[in-house]
């Protein structure tokens, strides 16, 4: 408040409304981005959060990543001093990259070097490249940060439209169905999902968040439904988004959504 606080003005140099700053041991830098909410939220995080944050031995780190949002990805790490500097750099060179600030990066000191990316519906890949290889390590947190098949809210929806550079497909299911898909048919859906990697995603949006989104945007008017939108959500200037959708069974399999896909991506389905 620069009237109530005019000698935090006067020493910080605050010279117009609104702005921003982060303050480490009396001195400040002052926020320089652009005015977007996630512009500002991204700077933030930049700034604020620890880029690593730091667990103790005696914590148990997976409990406490077994306990996360769907939504959300996790990386864990093990290993000494010098990786966690290492990963520290990594992480901060990571965001940097990344559209959207949603991962959480822990670690745990001990004797081994490990680390892997805990995301969607129990979803774990891990590292298989060099610990001691800066650009290895930042490209794995960039090209593991999205989930297959993802729950995608206000914390992950930019991640998702910067990869879709094609389309996305929707999965309309009423929330007492998503577990029970997910366990059905998990590993199908992944399979199916990897084909599109990077071009389409597959995204899963709680009806009782979003109502207006599912039933007036995407048009689910029954459940369970797969919509399928197609253009390049990747690109400011794209205008067009055509969208496909059709009710699934019951019991629907990956085999089932990835026929309705092929079809749609082969133009033997029309629009709505």
């Amino acid at each position: 408040d620069g009237i109530a606080n005019p000698s935090l003005v006067k020493r910080f140099k605050v010279g117009a409304y609104p702005t921003i700053k982060v303050i480490r041991s009396g001195v400040g830098e002052e926020f320089g981005g652009g005015r977007t909410a996630p512009e500002i939220a991204k700077w933030v995080v930049e700034h604020v959060v620890p880029t690593v944050h730091v667990f103790s031995p005696s914590d148990d780190i997976f409990a406490s990543a077994g306990g996360r949002r769907i939504s959300d990805t996790w990386f864990l790490c093990t290993g000494d001093d010098d990786f966690l500097a290492v990963m520290n750099v990594a992480v901060k060179a990571f965001q940097k990259r990344t559209v959207q600030p949603m991962s959480s990066v822990g670690f745990v000191k001990a004797d081994n070097t490990t680390l892997r990316a805990l995301r969607g519906w129990d979803e774990v890949v891990f590292f298989n490249g060099s610990f001691d290889a800066m650009d290895e390590l930042e490209d794995f947190l960039v090209d593991e940060e999205l989930a297959l098949v993802a729950q995608v809210d206000e914390t992950n929806f930019l991640s998702y439209h910067s990869v879709a550079n094609k389309g996305i497909v929707w999965f309309c299911l009423a929330t007492q169905e998503v577990e029970e898909t997910m366990n059905r048919e998990r590993e199908g859906l992944f399979k199916l999902a990897r084909r599109y990697r990077n071009e389409i995603p597959f995204l899963w949006i709680n009806p009782a968040e979003y109502p207006q989104q599912v039933l007036e945007d995407l048009r689910c008017t029954v459940f369970p439904m797969v919509v399928v939108q197609l253009g390049n959500f990747t690109s400011a200037s794209e205008k067009t988004v055509v969208k496909y959708r059709r009710a699934l069974s019951t019991n629907f399999t990956a085999e089932e959504v990835g026929f309705f896909l092929s079809q749609v991506l082969a133009g033997h389905v029309r629009p709505f």
